[in-house]
């Protein structure tokens, strides 16, 4: 098997689902998304098998590892996108958009510097954060019905969120 980097860092998480990752796909409207991502959405809406099982051997092939021939999404993955939108660009389906939590920036000229700063390594989260966050996102009772569920906090934090970023 020939394994892209892509590939490779998602058959990493599903092996280690107790950390989070963070997959960060650049301009993903240059081409469909649909076109190139829809087994991806497919798997991670139904939670149904969609990635190789493979495993990387000790002399760096990959080869197909026992057990099912394809594995689930890791629930520990969490895929950011960025997006253009210009007339080289092609926008999102109401299907992908659906499944999709958006940031929308709006840029004015006066906003642009004429120097920006080069971007710098990010620091790893501490273990504890790491692990709250995944707690976090993975539980459904936040999604369910009802009064308790913590979902009108989020809300409130949410747009406390929105607040903040607003102005930039």
């Amino acid at each position: 098997w020939q394994v892209p980097a892509p590939l490779e860092f998602l058959l990493a998480a599903s092996r280690n689902p107790y950390d989070p990752y963070v997959l960060v796909l650049d301009e993903m409207n240059l081409a469909h998304v649909e076109r190139y991502f829809a087994d991806v959405l497919s798997g991670m809406e139904s939670k149904k098998p969609c990635l190789p099982n493979l495993v990387k051997g000790s002399d760096g092939m990959w080869r197909r590892q026992a057990g099912p021939v394809l594995i689930p999404f890791p629930s520990n993955v969490f895929v950011v996108g960025t997006v253009n939108v210009d007339e080289t660009t092609y926008m999102f389906s109401p299907k992908v958009l659906d499944r999709a939590n958006t940031f929308e920036f709006r840029v004015s000229d006066a906003d642009l510097k004429d120097h920006y700063n080069p971007p710098q390594e990010c620091r790893e989260a501490s273990a504890r954060l790491r692990q709250s966050f995944l707690t976090a996102a993975l539980n459904d009772q936040l999604a369910a019905p009802g009064p308790n569920t913590g979902r009108l906090e989020i809300g409130e934090k949410l747009r406390a969120c929105h607040r903040i970023l607003s102005p930039y």
